[in-house]
């Protein structure tokens, strides 16, 4: 088992083998994988804090599960993400808000949380593809957890969750538990109150431990009673 608690750097020279490697640190961390071939074994995100985030395009194995059990997992700018079965449990969160692809060799199961939103803000092209690695395949997508799908491009995708892609394209052989619909809605988060102290700019606070971005409305529903602590300039959709 490989334990990374920094960053990750692959070399063009690669690393190989069927070890497991699990991403711990609690801080902020990264993976740069310049090479062609990676440890084959299960990738495990289990942090108590911080962003794991792709600072380049990540391919693991069709058949190589990728969990992500606490912490984020953020695929960055503009980078794939490619893996095996995608495990997401409750204190983990996948989130794309950028124009990088995703493409499945298994199963999606979420507990967590998943945001994926092209190009991240209002509605705009679709610039993340969600595919399977084999063509006519369909991938399931399963679970209780949050699905917050915008500005995407489904082929071969279907399930028992109930997922609604907004402003997205439907490109085809897509389960009836996703449903395509036109509108673009505004995003939101809700105070929660999960962290260590009041703060805004604790995001722990928020739903998905996610900061409220420019363009989403903060909620204040009664799910947390805990005060909150105006710290920083804020710039938000609405409150």
């Amino acid at each position: 088992t490989i334990e990374a608690k920094g960053n990750i750097t692959q070399a063009a020279a690669g690393a190989s083998g069927t070890v497991l490697v699990n991403i711990t640190g609690g801080s902020n961390q990264s993976i740069t994988a310049s090479g062609t071939n990676l440890p084959t074994g299960t990738w495990t995100v289990n942090k108590t804090s911080g962003t794991v985030t792709l600072a380049s395009n990540l391919t693991l194995g069709t058949s190589q599960a990728l969990n992500i059990t606490a912490g984020t997992l953020d695929q960055g700018a503009s980078y794939n993400l490619t893996a095996g079965a995608v495990t997401v449990g409750a204190s983990g969160t996948l989130q794309n808000t950028g124009t990088g692809d995703l493409t499945l060799g298994g199963s999606v199961s979420n507990s967590g949380t998943v945001i994926l939103n092209g190009g991240g803000g209002a509605c705009g092209t679709d610039d993340i593809l969600i595919r399977s690695s084999v063509a006519g395949t369909q991938r399931s997508w399963t679970g209780a957890g949050t699905f917050t799908i915008r500005d995407v491009d489904v082929k071969d995708q279907a399930g028992t969750a109930a997922i609604t892609a907004y402003s997205s394209t439907n490109t085809g052989n897509n389960g009836a538990n996703w449903t395509f619909d036109a509108a673009c809605p505004v995003p939101t988060r809700i105070w929660d109150g999960g962290g260590v102290d009041t703060n805004w700019d604790t995001c722990a606070n928020w739903s998905g431990d996610l900061c409220p971005a420019s363009t989403e409305v903060a909620i204040f529903d009664g799910t947390s009673v805990k005060n909150a602590t105006i710290n920083v300039n804020v710039s938000v959709e609405g409150i």
